[in-house]
Order: structure tokens, then sequence, then C-alpha cells
């Protein structure tokens, strides 16, 4: 009995071996796929961001700067790269359409469309994968449970000592296999949904469009609401679409082509800050002058509703209403 139970055991080891990297390089997050491609801003959980043009892998993503950043040290790195390992200490991920090609735009406003008005096909593909989905999962649970019973049942040294391994391999295959089917996030998808995401010491909440979920991620587009910047003034720093900041005599000009209107919180500086309070006009310019600021001004603090889409993890975000009418 125990030669069969060797061979199933050492069976399992070599599948297991071939299948999950495999599964690994042809698996990308669903989510993530949707971003591959667009420039974006990953926002971290200490509230640091990084910006740039999203290529998505099956073990983690990279972010292609639009230009080097030259550090300190004089090190010009070209990219951003992050692992799965490292997803827990992300906030979010934003894309902004305002910063998108034409084509790009297209592409998004059809994906839009089809999420809330899918075709037959669509919902047909969408049901069956998470049949599938849900077959998988039954089946990988069991295959797990079956070879804990048959290692705790057998004397065998040699199933002990790989215990062990059986294990971890068995764990690491329903991790990357997992469909995360949400029968609630199902019923809401293609709707308008309210989103509370966890940053730093508030729960904040963000009104949008459910277009997907996984085990890792849940996405939400056309979400409109107010952004805070901090926008430098220097000619190394961040410069915004539609925001123009010249340095003139006596302060700055800040030019607003934004198709919006523009709140000028305060301007900022190493160790001062003086409120503003200014509202610019789409279309205008208008002169910041030092005022009552006595040190150096390295930011202007301004606020202006976007249109953006959002990705962000599961452990920090989560469905909280429905935005609208849902049916009994």
């Amino acid at each position: 009995m125990e030669s069969y139970l060797l061979a199933i055991t050492i069976g399992v080891i070599f599948l297991t071996t071939i299948i999950g990297p495999v599964w690994r390089r042809r698996t990308r997050d669903r989510c993530l796929r949707s971003f591959d491609g667009s420039k974006i801003v990953l926002v971290e959980n200490d509230g640091k961001h990084v910006w740039g043009r999203l290529c998505i892998y099956a073990t983690g993503f990279e972010l292609l700067y639009d230009q080097p950043q030259e550090d300190e040290d004089g090190i010009s790195k070209y990219s951003y790269i992050r692992y799965q390992a490292g997803y827990s200490t992300i906030r979010a991920l934003w894309r902004y359409p305002d910063e998108m090609t034409p084509e790009e735009k297209r592409r998004r406003a059809k994906l839009i469309r089809l999420c809330g008005s899918p075709p037959l096909y669509a919902r047909l593909w969408r049901w069956w994968r998470n049949v599938m989905g849900t077959l998988r999962d039954a089946f990988l649970q069991t295959a797990h449970t079956l070879l804990g019973r048959v290692v705790a049942r057998s004397a065998s040294s040699t199933f002990k000592s790989q215990e062990a391994q059986l294990k971890n391999m068995s764990s690491e295959l329903i991790d990357h296999a997992a469909n995360a089917y949400e029968p609630i996030l199902e019923r809401h998808f293609g709707r308008r949904v309210v989103l509370e995401l966890v940053e730093g010491e508030e729960v904040r909440e963000y009104v949008g469009l459910l277009r997907n979920y996984t085990a890792t991620f849940v996405e939400l587009a056309d979400i409109h609401h107010a952004v805070q910047y901090r926008l430098a003034t220097s000619e190394r720093g961040l410069r915004l679409p539609g925001l123009e900041v010249t340095c003139v005599a006596g302060g700055f000009r800040l030019a607003n082509t934004t198709g919006r209107k523009v709140q000028v919180d305060a301007l900022a500086g190493p160790d001062d800050r003086t409120a503003a309070g200014v509202t610019v006009s789409d279309k205008a310019e208008i002169l910041l002058e030092r005022g009552q600021h006595q040190g150096e001004i390295t930011h202007i603090e301004v606020t202006y509703a976007r249109t953006a889409d959002l990705i962000a993890p599961r452990t920090r975000a989560v469905v909280r209403h429905a935005a609208g009418p849902v049916s009994s």
C-alpha cells in the first residue's frame, strides 16, 4: 500500500513542480491587465507617489518613467519595479483619462460602455469563467485535503519527510489559482458602487463603476473626486496636464487650461506654509504673490476635480454600498 502512496506522492511533487511555475508565468492579474500600458500613479501606504507607464508581468509590475530620475548620488533611474510580495504596501493605483492619448481614451470609453451594458457573449464568458474557477477551486481544495490525510495516516518516514514540501506546494497552487468569486460583487458588476479605502488614519469613500475584481485587487472606473497636489516650483518638479507654473518677480504665475476650476490652497516651503484660498477659472491665469511668506517657496498646493480609474488592494478596500437602485 505504501508503495502506491509513495508513487502518488512522487507524481504529485513532479506535477506541481512543473505546473506551478508554468501557471505563475501565464497568470496576470485581471485588474492590473486593464491598466497595462497606461500612465498611472502608484500611491504607497506611506503617501509616496510614483508616476510611470505600467508594464505588468505574472510576478509583479514595472513603472517606466517618462524621463530618467536622478537621485542625490547622481544615479539615473529609468523605472520602478514592484514584485507580488510587496503588494501589501500599495494603497492604490490611479489612472487619469486626461493624461491618455486619443486612442487610449477611445479604448477606455468602449470598455466602460461594455462593462455597463455587456453583450450576450461577454456575459456568457464571465459566467463560464466563474463556473470553471469555482470548480477549479473545489478540486484544488479537495486535493489539498486528501494529501494531508494521506500524509497523516502514513507511518512511512518518506511521507513524513515530504510533508512540509507537499503542504507548501499545494497551498501555493491554491493561492495562485484562486478565483475569488464573490456573489455579492457579481451582483453589482458593471454598476456604480461606493468603495471604502483606508488612507493613512482615515477611511475615504469613492463612487465609481465596479469594473473588475480578483483575489488581490478591486477595480473602479469613472470616479469623480477632488485631488490635492503639491505642484513643485522647480524645473524638475511635478507638472500636471493643464497647469503651468512660471516664476516671475515677486511670486509665481499659474496658468490653468485643465477645463475646470482649480483651487489654490497654499504656498509652501520647507519650514513655512501660507494659505492662499484663490480660485483660478479655466483658461485663466493668476499671479500668486509671496505676501507674508518669508521663506523659500518650493510647492504650490492646489485642488481640483478629476475623473479617474482606481485599482486598490482588497486588504485595504471594500465595496460597502450600492450607488444606485438595486433589484430585489
